[in-house]
């Protein structure tokens, strides 16, 4: 059976959405192939990256910046914390969050630049700026609009009906690194983050927040392939996506401290549309897949199975 998969990236806030297109991704690998299986360790220098950024641009958080600004993306308060954008992250052109994304995580310009247009006129009448003049910006901050260019059911951070949308909450992190089978696995994968996007979807619903609409949800499944693609690792060449593995300690410092972890390396190839198709339809996948068995996380039929055997 096919998953059709409308995608569309945030990278400027959690919540940006842009409708590309719809991509149909055909479910490929074993369902038994599940977090917690013998995958082989990978190596310290995976496969696709290049020279390490971290030395070049090192971490200043934010509390030693004063009067920083900080939005809701974990990406963007990295680019900032590591001085691709302002370390301030106020005044910013579109023009400094595209040459971030390209510089920062080389993402490949066309997406970059079609990302960054989308953000600035989604909240063009909330700021009163014209989106096409070069001299408009935004703070950080300003990226936390709710149902513009922020959305419920992120990872790390709370729903709207929650109250504080804008700051990484330590215990919703904690479940994120918790969601591998078992749970004492050492790594996340594209099969984890199913299980992760599942377990908030029902959270979310399950506290009366509205369901997401669909380029929402392409924006939750775009979110956590991003982790991947950025912070995980295979020493197979050409290897499926479900192959990437995250270190746990990796995955906490980036969600946790908003920063690159020390020796990472950023993509020596550009990061395009279709490469973030592939690792969030295997997501959706996973997603499918936890929801069918129910494991505690869905509302699939049949008995739940507890966390322990999924």
């Amino acid at each position: 059976m096919k998953v059709s998969l409308l995608f569309s990236l945030s990278l400027l806030t959690t919540a940006l959405a842009i409708p590309f297109h719809a991509l149909e991704l055909e479910p490929r690998g074993n369902p038994a192939k599940v977090s917690g299986a013998p995958d082989p360790v990978p190596t310290l220098n995976p496969v696709g990256k290049s020279h390490s950024s971290v030395l070049v641009h090192p971490w200043i958080p934010a509390s030693a910046i004063k009067n920083s600004s900080r939005s809701p993306c974990p990406l963007l308060n990295t680019l900032a914390n590591h001085g691709y954008l302002d370390r301030s992250g106020r005044r910013l052109k579109k023009s400094d969050f595209e040459t971030g994304l390209v510089q920062g995580i080389n993402l490949e310009l066309t997406f970059a630049a079609a990302l960054t247009d989308n953000a600035f006129f989604k909240l063009a009448d909330n700021y009163g700026f014209n989106p096409e003049d070069p001299r408009a910006n935004l703070d950080l901050e300003q990226l936390n609009v709710p149902n513009e260019t922020e959305h419920d059911q992120s990872m790390t951070r709370k729903d709207v009906i929650q109250g504080d949308t804008l700051h990484q909450q330590p215990k919703m992190i904690a479940q994120v690194l918790g969601d591998s089978t078992p749970p004492s696995y050492p790594y996340l994968n594209t099969s984890s983050f199913g299980r992760t996007r599942l377990r908030r979807a029902n959270e979310s619903l399950a506290i009366g927040s509205r369901p997401l609409r669909p380029e929402e949800v392409a924006s939750c499944n775009g979110e956590a392939a991003l982790v991947v693609i950025l912070l995980g690792e295979t020493r197979r060449r050409n290897s499926e996506s479900d192959d990437w593995l995250v270190k746990k300690e990796r995955a906490g410092m980036w969600f946790s401290d908003e920063r690159f972890p020390w020796g990472w390396k950023r993509s020596s190839v550009p990061i395009t549309l279709g490469m973030m198709n592939e690792f969030a339809g295997r997501i959706v996948f996973w997603q499918n897949y936890w929801k069918g068995l129910d494991c505690g996380l869905g509302s699939g039929k049949g008995e739940t199975l507890p966390l322990g055997k999924c």
